[in-house]
């Protein structure tokens, strides 16, 4: 994942930029980019933006981000344990 935060800070900061910052965004602003996953066992990969930068992690950005995801059908919820 690492790579991939490289990757976009160097080529497509902007779109961080774009929305983060005013007028769609503010200074308590964050996201989420999804990418394919980097392992099998998961579904996809997720790279946190705000307004200072990417982070290695963001709580509030999982639930929103896990929230879309289950409701486009992106992902499925893993099923109950008997």
């Amino acid at each position: 994942m690492s790579e991939r935060r490289q990757h976009f800070v160097r080529d497509y900061d902007w779109i961080r930029r774009a929305l983060m910052y005013e007028p769609r965004g503010h200074d308590l602003m964050s996201g989420a980019v999804l990418y394919p996953p980097l392992s099998a066992d998961a579904d996809l990969a997720l790279l946190f933006v705000e307004t200072t930068g990417c982070l290695p992690m963001c709580g509030h950005g999982t639930i929103g981000t896990v929230t879309i995801a289950l409701e486009h059908g992106l992902v499925s919820p893993a099923p109950r344990a008997p």
